[in-house]
C-alpha cells in the first residue's frame, strides 16, 4: 500500500462570465480557459455561433432576443425581471418613504388624465409633489392634485389640492360629464387652499 492520499477531485469551479460556481460537468467539453482568476464554462462558447445562454430558459437562445445594453447579461427580455435585477431596483427604490410617496401622488395624477382627460400631462413628479407639499407640510399622502378644467392637460397653472376624499368625488363627477358642478365645486376647493 502506498502512504500517498490523493487530493480529492474537484466539484466545481467557478466561471468568470456567470459569476457563479458550476458542477465540473460544464467545464469538460472544451478545455478551461483561464481568465481573470477563474474559468469559462460551456455555456458561453456558443456566443460566438450568435446564441447566448439564458438562466431563466436555462437554454441556449438567440442573440437578439436579450435586451441591448452595455454587458451582456444572461437573461433574455422575457427574463429580464427574475434575472436581470429590475424588479430588485425598483424594489430598493420604493423602501424610501418619500419617493414612495412622490411616485403613488404622481401615479394618481397620471391615472387620472389617462381615465377622462388628455392622456398626458406637463407636470413632472417633482412639481407635484411641491404643489402638494404647500398645502400638506407633513407630507402625509392624505392629498392629491386634481385639474381646474378638465378639457385641458394637467399642468402646474391647471391645478388644484384636494383631499382623496373630495378626489373620488370630483373623479365621479367627471365621469357623468357634469363639468359645469366639477368646475365650480374645484373653484371652491382651490380658494380653501394657497
Amino acid at each position: 500500500m502506498s502512504s500517498e492520499i490523493k487530493a480529492p477531485a474537484k466539484k466545481a469551479c467557478y466561471c468568470v462570465k456567470c459569476k457563479t460556481f458550476l458542477p465540473v460537468a460544464y467545464f469538460e467539453s472544451t478545455d478551461v480557459v483561464v481568465a481573470q482568476g477563474g474559468a469559462i464554462c460551456d455555456r458561453h462558447e456558443p456566443e460566438k455561433n450568435g446564441l447566448r445562454y439564458c438562466k431563466g430558459c436555462d437554454d441556449f437562445v438567440a442573440w437578439y432576443l436579450f435586451p441591448r445594453k452595455t454587458r451582456p447579461g444572461y437573461a433574455c427580455r422575457v427574463h429580464l425581471t427574475e434575472f436581470g435585477g429590475v424588479r430588485e431596483n425598483r424594489e430598493k427604490r420604493m423602501r424610501d418613504p418619500n419617493t414612495k410617496r412622490r411616485a403613488w401622488q404622481w401615479k394618481n395624477v397620471y391615472n387620472d388624465s389617462r381615465k377622462f382627460m388628455k392622456g398626458h400631462i406637463a407636470i413632472s413628479e417633482k412639481d407635484v409633489d411641491l404643489e402638494i407639499t404647500k398645502v400638506d407640510q407633513t407630507k402625509s399622502s392624505k392629498f392629491a392634485l386634481k385639474p381646474l378644467d378638465i378639457g385641458k392637460i394637467i399642468t402646474v397653472q391647471n391645478s388644484v389640492v384636494v383631499t382623496l376624499e373630495q378626489r373620488e368625488m370630483l373623479k365621479k363627477l367627471a365621469k357623468k360629464q357634469k363639468i359645469d358642478e366639477y368646475t365650480t365645486l374645484v373653484t371652491q376647493l382651490r380658494s380653501f387652499y394657497p
